[in-house]
């Protein structure tokens, strides 16, 4: 026979092994690493995502990662919030990594001495308002190899709307 405050007990350690195998995390997490912070968007046993939050220091090149190990973890890097990378006075090049569906509204806007970002996604979905506005006109596009036909259409599309 079991003790009557046993069941309950188990019944707690049984739910935190779960959450702990799931990764989930009740409070904000939030990552920096190479000087551009995340924060966690999604946790769960197979969907694990991160957003780009912005800059903690200036720096002249960033290179957005396909994904992060965060406390034993991997997280995708999915999403650049709105204004993440606005007003950065040294920015001059970017490289947008492979699982980035999402860039936010105005999320290089102003930074005047962009030149180049490069796409290494395949599968960019949403392009916000005002990506860009503010930049060099005759800042570069490029595309890696893996980066299909279709985003790089959408892509240049957003881009001459946005100019």
């Amino acid at each position: 026979l079991s003790q009557p405050g046993q069941e309950l007990t188990e019944m707690r350690l049984r739910q935190s092994w779960q959450q702990m195998q799931e990764g989930i995390s009740k409070e904000r997490t939030d990552s920096k690493e190479k000087g551009v912070a995340y924060r966690v968007t999604k946790t769960g046993v197979k969907n694990r995502t991160l957003r780009v939050e912005g800059l903690n220091k200036e720096k002249k090149t960033v290179k957005i990662p396909a994904q992060i190990s965060l406390r034993g973890y991997s997280y995708q890097v999915t999403q650049i919030k709105n204004g993440a990378f606005a007003n950065k006075k040294k920015l001059q090049k970017v490289i947008v990594g492979k699982n980035i569906k999402k860039i936010g509204k105005k999320a290089f806007c102003n930074s005047r001495k962009l030149q180049q970002i490069t796409f290494q996604t395949t599968c960019l979905q949403n392009i916000q308002s005002k990506a860009w506005n503010g930049c060099r006109k005759g800042m570069k596009i490029k595309f890696s190899k893996s980066c299909s036909q279709m985003t790089r259409r959408y892509i240049l599309k957003k881009n001459a709307a946005m100019r």
